[in-house]
Parts: structure tokens; C-alpha cells; sequence
């Protein structure tokens, strides 16, 4: 039998059918009655799911903190997040660069450019199905989808949506508020109490750009509140390809080109003056401090109101506590004081100090792949990427694959076997 294929079963066989048919079924160019106009704010083919989502909302039964009136908008979505969160950590996590997602959605097509990615479809469809592994999305992924073609930018969502489970990991501004609100109110305040932020990253996968609920501050703030989380409710039953689709003729991914300039003529500036790879990271984080400070405005804003201050206050404005907290987080890199506490900077920090280090100029995609790091690495089991990305990550004297216990893997037949393994 040639490598690469399953075993010529009656089941095996009706599932690749079945799953054929799916794809097959996604047009291979969008039809002109499903590109929303200037009157109509849903194509018909975003009504048609919607009505479904619906009828799956209805089927599932009401949620008691949607019509509990003492539960708030933000209360539902942590209590959201977390149900999700009770339900992922009990899985594999890996997480997929946008390569293997299209490797994986080839090799689901019949069509593998290599035999082993059919055996590594076949496997992970199975411990999806399982019930012991998931691979969440993310907003790189979902971005970097946006950008194929109309064809393969639906069939592409469709396997996702057969291997992320319904999850996503939150954007990258809410995983560093989150982190934030942790080290401050645990390390600076003091209340142990707070359970680890990785419990409130999970969302339903329609989350994974953000999602905003509806607002009608005419309607009684009772009402008001009940269709916001109704709203969020339904969102739950959303799926990736919903969302690809609701966003057909919206989006248009922006450039990284600007970010890809700048980091190369900082490189060029430093270039002459870097002594050793920890000595670039200490320089990379302590230019994070204005960036930091802009990221967290609106969190040290609510800080401010409750009367937080920091050590190095008392703080006059929200902007000034901003500044301070900024601070301490970049002097806690350099010192090797909160690497875990902050991954999200961490990670960029030690990222761009590699790059910069080993005289690499940076593409326009780095930032994408930079973005899927932070994302997989603190929060996944493994991390299955390029070489290059692979090598930056486990690359001493940080090792970041091992600091955040999450294996990161390039070769294709390594993770194979690490889907075996799990198998087994």
C-alpha cells in the first residue's frame, strides 16, 4: 500500500467521500448574489448560516446567565470563556502555522503534495474526532486565510473547521491585558486568589478577530443587556467558515511592509554595536517601553479610576500609571524577573533579538509568524511551524520551548510522530 494513504476500509472510505462532497460543494468562485451590496448589509449566503447557527442556538436550549439580569455583559463572556477554557485543557493543544493548515487542506482534498501529509491529515483527524487533540486558530491565521483566493480561502476554513474544535485563542490585545490584570493584581496587589490567565484566552472560534455586541442604549438597560448576551450566546455556535464568509468583500489585510522597513534599518543602525544574543534582547525590551505604555492605556485608565498606583507613584494621570507599569515590565525582562508573566513581550523580544543577531532581514510575513508564536507557545502543547521559526524559538540561551513547555516542531515526519505518540 503506498505511503500516505488509509486503510482501504468501508468507513475510511464513505468519510473521504463524504468529506469530498463537502468541498466540493464550495464554489470555486463566489457567486454574485453572495457579495454583499450597498442595500444589503448579509449576502444570502451569510442569511443561510445564520439561520442555522440559529436553529443550533434554539436546539441547545437557553443559557440561565443570558436572562439572569445580575449578570453583566463582561461577567457572561469570562463565564463564556472559561466553560470553553474547562473544556480545552483537558485536550492536546497544537497549534499550525498557515503551512500546514495548507498542507493538511491538500492532503483532505485528495490531493497531498507530499504522501506523508495525507498520514499526517489521517491521524489528526482521528484524534480530533477523538476527543484528544484540537488545533486552535488565531488571528495571524485568520488574517492570512483572508488573503487566498476565493476558493481556496472557503475550503481552507472548512478544514479548520474539522480541526479546531470551535476554539480560538483570543487577539493579541486581550491576551496582554490579561496577562497584565494577572501581574497586577497578584504581584503588585497581592491577591493570590485569581486563577491563571490561560483561563480566560479560549473563545468560540467567531471570537477570534474580536466580537463586539450590540448596543441600544434607548432600549431599558435590562432588555439592553439581555440581547447583548443573547448575541454573544449565538456567537458560540458560529464557525470559522461563517466567519470567513461573513467577512467575503469586507476585508482587506493590510501591508506589513512599513513594520518590515523599520526593523531593518534598526538592524542596520545596531548591527556594528551588538555584543551577545542576551545583550540584543536587553536592548529590544527596553525599547518596548513607549509600545507597552500605548497597548495599556485603557487598562491603566480603569486602574486609575479603582486607585491603583504602582511603587514607582503615586501616579498623577492614567497616562503617567501606564508609563509606570510599562516600566516595570521591561525591567522585569531584562532581569529575567517575569518572562513567564508576560510572554507576549517576551517572546517578541527574544524573537526580534535572534533575528537581529543573526543578521537575518526581515519579510513581510515575519510578523505573522512572530504573531503565531506568541500565541502557540505559552498556551499549547507544540507548535508545528517552519524551520526557521523553529530554530529561532528553541535557540539558547532561551530556549523558549522549553520555558513555556510547548514542543516546537518543522519536520513533517517528527510530527508524525508526535501524533503517534499521542495515538499510542
Amino acid at each position: 500500500m503506498q505511503r500516505g494513504t488509509c486503510r482501504p476500509t468501508n468507513r475510511c472510505q464513505l468519510q473521504r467521500e463524504q468529506w469530498r462532497r463537502t468541498i466540493d460543494a464550495v464554489p470555486t468562485e463566489t457567486s454574485s448574489e453572495d457579495i454583499p451590496t450597498a442595500d444589503a448589509e448579509l449576502s444570502p449566503a451569510m442569511l443561510r448560516r445564520l439561520e442555522r447557527v440559529s436553529a443550533e442556538e434554539e436546539s441547545a436550549g437557553m443559557d440561565p446567565l443570558v436572562a439572569d439580569p445580575a449578570v453583566d455583559v463582561d461577567m457572561y463572556r469570562r463565564a463564556m470563556r472559561r466553560r470553553v477554557a474547562e473544556s480545552v485543557l483537558t485536550r492536546h493543544r497544537i497549534y499550525l502555522d498557515m503551512n500546514y493548515w495548507i498542507w493538511l487542506r491538500d492532503a483532505a482534498l485528495g490531493q497531498p503534495a507530499r504522501p506523508i501529509y495525507a498520514d499526517l491529515w489521517e491521524h489528526r483527524i482521528q484524534l480530533v474526532r477523538s476527543g484528544r487533540v484540537l488545533c486552535p486558530v488565531s488571528y495571524p491565521v485568520y488574517r492570512e486565510v483572508l488573503k487566498q483566493d476565493s476558493a481556496s480561502r472557503q475550503r481552507t476554513a472548512l478544514v479548520i473547521d474539522q480541526l479546531c474544535g470551535g476554539v480560538c485563542i483570543v487577539e493579541q490585545l486581550a491576551r496582554i491585558t490579561l496577562q497584565l490584570s494577572h501581574f497586577v493584581w497578584t504581584e503588585l496587589l497581592g491577591d493570590q486568589t485569581l486563577p491563571p490567565p490561560d483561563r480566560f484566552i479560549w473563545a468560540p472560534v467567531s471570537h477570534v478577530a474580536g466580537m463586539p455586541h450590540p448596543d441600544s442604549p434607548n432600549l431599558p438597560s435590562d432588555l439592553n443587556r439581555f440581547l447583548q448576551k443573547r448575541w454573544l450566546r449565538m456567537t458560540q455556535f458560529m464557525r470559522f467558515s461563517d466567519l470567513i464568509e461573513g467577512t467575503i468583500g469586507w476585508v482587506k489585510p493590510t501591508s506589513d511592509e512599513l513594520h518590515t522597513l523599520i526593523q531593518n534599518l534598526m538592524s542596520n543602525w545596531t548591527r556594528e554595536s551588538l555584543r551577545s544574543l542576551k545583550s540584543v534582547y536587553t536592548i529590544e525590551v527596553g525599547n518596548m517601553t513607549d509600545i507597552i505604555a500605548r497597548e495599556i492605556v485603557d487598562f491603566a485608565q480603569d486602574l486609575f479610576r479603582q486607585g491603583v498606583r504602582t511603587p514607582l507613584g503615586p501616579e498623577a494621570s492614567p497616562a503617567d500609571l501606564a508609563v509606570s507599569l510599562a516600566c516595570i515590565i521591561t525591567t522585569g525582562l531584562k532581569m529575567g524577573r517575569i518572562t513567564k508573566g508576560f510572554p507576549q513581550y517576551h517572546i517578541m523580544g527574544v524573537i526580534h533579538a535572534t533575528n537581529r543577531w543573526m543578521r537575518r532581514p526581515h519579510d513581510p510575513n515575519d510578523l505573522m509568524d512572530h504573531q503565531h508564536a506568541t500565541a502557540a507557545l505559552p498556551y499549547c502543547d507544540a507548535f508545528f511551524t517552519e524551520r526557521g521559526l523553529r530554530d529561532t524559538l528553541t535557540r539558547g540561551p532561551f530556549h523558549l520551548d522549553q520555558t513555556y513547555k510547548c514542543r516546537v516542531i518543522s519536520d513533517p515526519s517528527e510530527a508524525l510522530t508526535y501524533l503517534k505518540d499521542i495515538a499510542s
